[in-house]
């Protein structure tokens, strides 16, 4: 889907009243302006950003620039939606025009919703199920230490993965979507949407997103908003995963190893695995850990008889097919549907 977009439509108008930013040099003398931007509401109290820019020489702006997140704007959440840019702009645009009291043209109105505009900015992501949120965190501390991309090592900030997180052209992010929403106010679902299935959907859920900025956008050869279609968008978000340099596979921790001490997690993967512990460790040691992991319900002198394998293909995660949008978030509507569903 996408979840962030930057556009500028080219749209004569009153300018909005938002301030500017002036820089003054050590003289006294304005070396450069630049307008400010303003926050407009959509459903749910979200919002995007929009200002003012370029003139036509009688007063008016030739441009209105929009930054945000339209599929946010118009369902009030982003954990689902469309790779539809057209749609998702001119929905919003839509909006923001009413309730700016700008009246574009049947000319311009016409260019935009054809995509005749500038895109300098794109967020495009997917979901993957995985089996628990154990698992999504287990994932993103492993592709810490077992992914890369040309120009080298992800970095781990609060839990979200990211691949060239300062780079002017491209970023790539991983995170666990029901951990965003647990971050407080920013993310949180409005109280509206609370009670819907939402968030539980969440739960097994890792979020892969994949940041284009301008100067990417122009080395792929992408000025306009129309040449972004939905097939094109999807494989944008394909290709930029296929940079990262994943190895083969990866033990995950199950439930029961995340809540041991770190003392006793070897003893207890060794012990999983079908190895004889009693034959590894020293007799002091075997039973000491005998004892302590009795207190959670593991006996290691018994043989473990479980089958079932923790090792994950890291690779294999990426390949699968993303988590479908249930159908019970269409008959909720709590998708936006160009054409179908008008949000105000």
């Amino acid at each position: 889907m996408i979840d962030w977009v930057k556009c500028k439509l080219a749209i004569n108008h009153t300018p909005v009243a938002c301030g500017m930013f002036v820089v003054i040099n050590p003289e006294g003398d304005i070396e450069r302006t630049s307008p400010m931007s303003t926050m407009i509401e959509g459903s749910y109290d979200t919002s995007i950003s929009v200002r003012s820019s370029g003139s036509d020489g009688k007063g008016n702006a030739e441009y209105l620039e929009l930054c945000g997140n339209p599929a946010k704007f118009l369902q009030g959440h982003n954990i689902f939606g469309t790779n539809d840019l057209l749609g998702l702009v001119n929905g919003a645009a839509g909006i923001i025009f009413h309730r700016l009291g700008i009246s574009p043209s049947g000319f311009e109105w016409s260019l935009i919703q054809k995509g005749e505009y500038y895109v300098n900015w794109i967020d495009i992501n997917e979901s993957f199920e995985l089996r628990n949120q154990s698992d999504v965190q287990a994932w993103i501390k492993a592709a810490e230490f077992s992914s890369r991309t040309r120009c080298g090592r992800p970095t781990n900030t609060s839990g979200t993965l990211y691949h060239q997180k300062h780079s002017r052209r491209f970023a790539i992010k991983f995170y666990s979507k029901f951990k965003e929403l647990e971050g407080g106010k920013k993310h949180a679902l409005p109280y509206q949407l609370e009670k819907t299935g939402l968030k539980k959907w969440t739960e097994n859920i890792l979020r892969a997103e994949v940041r284009l900025l301008g100067k990417e956008l122009r080395t792929l050869g992408i000025e306009k908003a129309y040449q972004l279609t939905p097939q094109k968008v999807e494989a944008l978000f394909g290709e930029y995963m296929n940079k990262i340099i994943l190895t083969e596979s990866f033990r995950l921790k199950d439930e029961v190893a995340f809540s041991l001490p770190a003392k006793l997690q070897s003893t207890y993967t060794l012990w999983k695995d079908g190895n004889d512990v009693k034959a590894i460790l020293t007799k002091s040691a075997f039973y000491r850990h005998r004892k302590e992991l009795l207190e959670y319900g593991i006996d290691i002198s018994i043989a473990c008889r479980t089958k079932e394998s923790n090792v994950v293909p890291l690779i294999r995660v990426l390949e699968a097919k993303p988590a479908q949008i249930p159908t019970w978030a269409y008959e909720q509507g709590l998708i936006y549907q160009s054409g179908l569903r008008r949000v105000s």
